[in-house]
């Protein structure tokens, strides 16, 4: 009797330990799938190395259509650039003669961080053009300074080689969060329009000559200006767009434009909506300059060949370029890498276009009186 009264004691002891077994793993299945769907929330903001969507790949959307190049350190989506010492001499050059400050817009309450750069003789009794910049996605949300530590495109207009010849005020902002939206359907944020209060601010603030006022910006700064200069085709005498696309069917307007339209042929999105743009404008009778196959690596010299080519093809204010698969790549890259961030910097760096941007105002040759929309028609194909 004894015996079996041990055999039934074991048994209990037996069932309560796997009971208490169960009950303990029951909270970690939860657990789990809480860190799952977290991950998961997450996973969807990380930059992909091979995506073509633009430099992040997003369930909800993504501002551009090329993802970030593989090869070398990202960073926060960046190309690396430490090894470039020309761009780190111009930096150091340049970043600590702009002035950090804030616009605050009172049609929407938003505010926003720019960087303003004035000549070193600035004089309030002379009146000096105005190039604005807009970087790409990967320094949104940072310190003011980022667009001007990222690449050129922001900095270069201040350099004292480039003042010497086009004394200039630089508009560079800095935005909190992505500002437009390619991927899947095209939407913006307040900030899109924002940018043209901002830039009326500055212009009454300073002296800025209103018809030498230029756009320029790479990825989403190319997309925001495509997007403003048909918007209002009064605003700005000319842009250079790089690296970037957007809804051609809200594109007319760059048919009376005065542009420079950069890409990379090995950056599927950016030359995919080259393309696009060009087949549209072209279809409906505007001419359009175009320059296939440019070298990334060619000297000063072969670029100036190349620029003065595409500028006496016609009459035509619209110059779309693109640079051959893998001249923007360095070498240590592996060939077929999406060359979207790494075609930025060498649009910035050929001297022609930026020497043809400073010549461009909004009178009319003829009349030498500013252009309004009724008089920007396009150039017809004969």
């Amino acid at each position: 009797m004894k015996q079996k009264h041990i055999s039934i004691f074991l048994l209990i002891v037996l069932a309560l330990s796997i009971l208490v077994g169960c009950a303990s793993e029951q909270p970690e299945a939860a657990t789990n799938v809480t860190t799952t769907s977290v991950a998961d929330s997450t996973a969807v903001e990380t930059p992909t190395a091979n995506s073509d969507s633009s430099e992040t790949e997003s369930n909800d959307s993504s501002p551009e259509d090329q993802g970030p190049p593989a090869g070398g350190d990202m960073g926060a989506f960046n190309v690396d650039k430490s090894g470039d010492t020309e761009l780190a001499a111009l930096i150091a050059e340049t970043e600590s003669k702009f002035q950090p400050y804030t616009y605050t817009d009172t049609e929407t309450d938003l505010t926003l961080p720019y960087n303003l750069y004035l000549p070193d003789d600035y004089d309030p009794a002379k009146s000096y053009p105005m190039v604005v910049f807009i970087a790409d996605m990967s320094v949104v949300g940072q310190d003011v300074t980022a667009p001007l530590e990222q690449g050129y495109g922001g900095i270069i207009w201040a350099s004292s080689e480039e003042q010497a010849k086009h004394e200039s005020i630089v508009l560079v902002p800095e935005y909190p969060v992505t500002i437009l939206d390619d991927h899947g359907s095209y939407t913006m944020t307040d900030y899109v329009e924002l940018t043209v209060r901002l830039i009326e601010s500055v212009s009454a603030d300073y002296s800025v000559d209103t018809d030498r006022i230029y756009a320029t910006g790479q990825s989403m700064g190319c997309m925001t200006f495509l997007y403003l200069a048909s918007e209002h085709p009064d605003l700005f005498a000319a842009e250079i767009f790089v690296s970037g696309q957007w809804d051609v069917t809200q594109l007319d307007g760059i048919a009376s434009q005065k542009s420079f339209y950069i890409v990379a042929e090995g950056d599927p999105g950016g030359s995919g909506g080259q393309e696009q743009l060009y087949d549209y404008l072209t279809a409906k009778g505007v001419e359009i300059n175009l320059a296939n196959d440019w070298d990334a690596q060619w000297s000063e010299s072969e670029f100036d060949a190349a620029v003065s080519d595409i500028l006496s093809q016609s009459s035509s204010t619209l110059y779309f370029a693109n640079f051959k698969v893998g001249s923007t790549l360095p070498e240590d890259v592996a060939e077929g890498t999406s060359e979207h961030m790494y075609s930025f910097d060498y649009a910035y760096k050929i001297e022609g276009v930026r020497d043809w941007l400073f010549k461009q105002t909004k009178a009319t040759p003829e009349t030498g009186e500013a252009t309004t929309t009724a008089d920007a028609t396009p150039a017809i194909v004969a």
